[in-house]
C-alpha cells in the first residue's frame, strides 16, 4: 500500500510540532500544529487517507510513510 492522489502526510517539524503535506508532492498544506491531535483534526479536513512519516532532527525522512487511518 502506498499514498495516492488526495492523501495527506503528517510529519514532525524540527523543533517540535507537526506539519501536514501532500502525500505525493510533499507540498506543505498546513504548518506548525503543536499536537498530534491537532494534526489529525487538520488532516481529516483535507480529505483522503492520512499517513504519518517519522523524520530526524533535520527533517529528513527515516522511513516510508505508514497509514494512520482510512477515509
Amino acid at each position: 500500500m502506498s499514498p495516492k492522489f488526495g492523501d495527506v502526510l503528517i510529519r514532525g517539524e524540527v523543533g517540535g510540532g507537526f506539519e501536514i503535506v501532500d502525500a505525493l508532492t510533499f507540498t506543505r498544506l498546513s504548518g506548525h500544529l503543536p499536537t498530534l491531535q491537532e494534526a489529525m483534526t487538520t488532516a481529516r479536513l483535507k480529505g483522503g487517507r492520512i499517513w504519518q512519516q517519522t523524520v530526524d532532527a533535520r527533517g529528513r525522512a527515516l522511513g516510508d510513510p505508514v497509514p494512520l487511518e482510512t477515509v
